[in-house]
């Protein structure tokens, strides 16, 4: 039997995150997940991220490559 893939946890807390983009991993994640980035590019996730929901630069990259590696569980 193959042995189960652990589910990813993105590395930055819950509280830091939230305290930067005035959201929760899951609040930003739940947002993503309705607006069907599996059909974006990175560029286009970070993007919709920074001009659409108000998140700045570093972080909007920050949230697509933890949302792109398997988001919160």
């Amino acid at each position: 039997m193959a042995a189960k893939k652990a589910a990813y946890v993105p590395k930055m807390s819950d509280d830091a995150v939230k305290a930067k983009t005035a959201k929760s991993w899951a609040a930003r994640f739940g947002t993503l997940d309705k607006a069907r980035p599996g059909k974006l590019s990175h560029i286009e996730i970070a993007s919709l991220l920074r001009h659409k929901l108000g998140v700045t630069g570093w972080w909007s990259q920050m949230l697509a490559v933890d949302y792109e590696r398997g988001g919160v569980q």
